[in-house]
């Protein structure tokens, strides 16, 4: 991304997203990966809470 073309910059990291969402595997993995931050993070949250 050091193009200095901000527009075709922009334009490759859809690009990018695009490809990664196209597999089926890289997909089941990204949405583990998003739940797996959700839990940590509301299991943390939870834990400040409880000290509060």
């Amino acid at each position: 991304m050091s193009t200095g073309n901000f527009k075709q910059d922009v334009h490759a990291q859809f690009a990018r997203v695009g490809k990664a969402l196209s597999n089926g595997n890289r997909l089941e993995l990204l949405e583990f990966v998003a739940q797996g931050a959700r839990s940590w993070i509301g299991g943390h949250f939870a834990l400040l809470l409880s000290r509060a």
